[in-house]
């Protein structure tokens, strides 16, 4: 892959940035809930870290099939996926 199309983590971030929580309503970067992450080789990690108390309503989203060999994992603050 050339440098010209790698992405970049500040280009993931800047992705992310569209990704809304509506029930505290912000983007899950300003709200600080995106940490490690990585850009590697072409694939991106990262988790998101939700209140244990909305683990459970974001399962799905953790169980999620990855897509163009991203992976996201979601996780609680209290207990890793």
């Amino acid at each position: 892959m050339s440098s010209t199309s790698a992405v970049g983590e500040q280009q993931v971030l800047d992705a992310l940035r569209g990704v809304r929580d509506v029930e505290r309503g912000g983007d899950v970067v300003s709200l600080g809930m995106v940490s490690g992450l990585a850009v590697r080789d072409g694939h991106v990690a990262f988790a998101l870290e939700v209140e244990p108390a909305r683990a459970a309503g974001l399962e799905t989203l953790r169980k999620a099939p990855s897509r163009r060999s991203t992976l996201c994992r979601a996780s609680s603050r209290s207990a890793p996926c």
